[in-house]
């Protein structure tokens, strides 16, 4: 018996050819990644939605965007940038201090962050 190649499926949207019988995957659907999400692209759609939210002055929601967004990815000084201002923008005199830290520090909590002589400067 002669080997044939088995017929693929066709996506009716985009006309792309996807794998047919055997190849595990269902007609019409392209494959599933088997790679775990990574973080970092994971933290993009919270900022994203922090930035709308600020733009549009809901300043408490983009507050709890930026910070999720904080959340995924720790180290990204944007998402860090964006929350104090965010923080400072929002009116409440005491989230400055919080402000404050993220801008001068990063995430590290102001009570925890090394202090700076103001008489020094």
């Amino acid at each position: 018996m002669k080997w044939t190649p088995p017929k693929l499926a066709r996506s009716a949207r985009s006309g792309r050819s996807y794998g047919g019988r055997g190849c595990g995957v269902r007609s019409g659907q392209p494959p599933r990644s088997t790679l775990p999400p990574n973080p970092q692209a994971l933290g993009r759609k919270p900022y994203v939605q922090g930035l709308a939210d600020a733009n549009a002055r809901y300043f408490n929601r983009a507050i709890d965007e930026f910070r999720a967004a904080l959340s995924l990815d720790p180290t990204n000084a944007q998402y860090q940038l964006s929350l104090a201002r965010a923080l400072r923008d929002g009116g409440d005199p005491r989230r400055l201090d919080d402000a404050e830290s993220y801008l001068l520090f990063g995430s590290v909590p102001l009570k925890t962050a090394p202090s700076i002589s103001r008489s020094a400067a």
